[in-house]
């Protein structure tokens, strides 16, 4: 990718190349997800996806919008979307058989995790009792209670709305 070069004329290493890959991947994923698979970049994209894919890239790498008629932005694409596309229908029919053989187990719905002891202790639960579904995602809520004045003075801090921070576990 020696074709792009930052705004000073510098060319981009190999570390920012394979970011603006990976991003032209995800944004490619994206348009599978809408039903948007085209038989190639070049001759099947609509012009629609087209655009919606130059400025998504030109936002995230703003090298990429040093040219004309965003041709650097299709190059990326021209260069990978085909191979990513192969991988893409490759994987889907893999994931697939993966589904037709979990669907055929028994109840794949009853694997279960347990809560840590710790956890169940403070909780004051019995931990046999206790479980967490794998699938779902688990969210720690803290609440907030600052000791003396909000900051300013009974509202809270201007990146938050309310005193409620969920985090991540």
């Amino acid at each position: 990718m020696r074709y792009i070069q930052h705004e000073n004329g510098e060319i981009i290493d190999g570390w920012r190349g394979a970011e603006i890959r990976r991003y032209a991947r995800s944004i490619f994923v994206g348009f599978a997800m809408d039903g948007k698979l085209f038989s190639s970049w070049v001759e099947g994209s609509d012009m629609t996806s087209r655009n919606d894919y130059y400025r998504y890239m030109v936002a995230r790498f703003p090298e990429l919008g040093l040219c004309e008629l965003d041709w650097k932005s299709e190059q990326i694409a021209g260069e990978i979307y085909s191979q990513w596309r192969g991988h893409w229908i490759t994987r889907g029919k893999t994931s697939s058989k993966r589904q037709l053989e979990e669907t055929s187990k028994d109840d794949p719905s009853h694997k279960k995790t347990k809560v840590s002891e710790s956890m169940s202790k403070s909780a004051s639960l019995d931990p046999s009792s206790v479980y967490l579904s794998d699938s779902a995602p688990q969210i720690n809520i803290i609440l907030i209670r600052p000791l003396g004045l909000h900051w300013p003075w009974d509202r809270p801090p201007p990146e938050t709305n309310s005193s409620l921070w969920i985090l991540p576990s």
